[in-house]
């Protein structure tokens, strides 16, 4: 019986978050006109998903603390928070 579960559990593996529908979050760049994910992602060939595209959270804390040098780094994610909530792009 040891034996038989230490089978099951060598050739049994957890289903990903999106196998389980839930979202990830995945970086890409877009070039040539195309979104290309900078790591792997474990989709179907041909499936559908629905994206959100927002710009790097580097470039936005670059523009803040360039107009307000002043706000720590908490205080710019608490604005970007509150534009992502606002559902401005």
């Amino acid at each position: 019986m040891a034996q038989g579960s230490a089978v099951a559990r060598r050739f049994y593996r957890l289903p990903t978050p999106l196998e389980r529908g839930m979202s990830i979050r995945v970086r890409a760049r877009f070039e040539g006109g195309v979104l290309r994910p900078l790591e792997e992602v474990d989709l179907r060939e041909g499936e559908e998903v629905e994206l959100i595209i927002r710009r790097s959270v580097t470039a936005v804390y670059g523009a803040l603390l360039r107009r307000r040098p002043e706000l720590s780094r908490e205080e710019v994610e608490a604005v970007i928070g509150e534009i992502e909530d606002e559902g401005v792009p």
